[in-house]
């Protein structure tokens, strides 16, 4: 009786184990793309989420459109730390701005962001006086 239960046992963590894997697999995120200075990913209703911005320019007008896709989100941490911004503009298309998008952008003295941003995340804008 015991080694059946032991059995059994066995075989419902391997059973366990085998599913996990394919949620695992299934939960993976596809790399971020590029275009032109801007890593982004694609969201579930087909439109682009700027993840990582890769320039150094200090006047910077965020595109609505990353290889044919809407941006209408700017991620979490997307442009963090950036000490080369000084003027940003968000473009009509972008809807929400993720957690400390802007966090540490001690240079950042103005920045345009439009009435279709109806979703803020946690310090956006938490700009490090220096």
């Amino acid at each position: 009786m015991y080694k059946k239960s032991i059995k059994i046992f066995s075989m419902f963590l391997t059973v366990l184990i085998i599913s996990n894997m394919f949620v695992i697999m299934s939960i993976t995120t596809v790399a971020a793309q590029t275009s032109g200075k801007f890593e982004y990913r694609i969201l579930s209703n087909n439109t682009a989420e700027i993840t990582k911005y890769l320039g150094d320019d200090s006047n910077l007008s965020i595109p609505s459109i990353l290889n044919g896709y809407s941006v209408t989100s700017i991620g979490n941490k997307a442009f963090d730390g950036n000490s080369n911004l000084v003027k940003v503009t968000i473009p009509d298309s972008v809807t929400n701005v993720g957690d400390y998008a802007f966090r540490a952008c001690t240079s950042l003295l103005s920045y345009d962001i439009p009435n279709s941003v109806t979703s803020f995340g946690k310090n956006v804008l938490n700009i490090v006086l220096v």
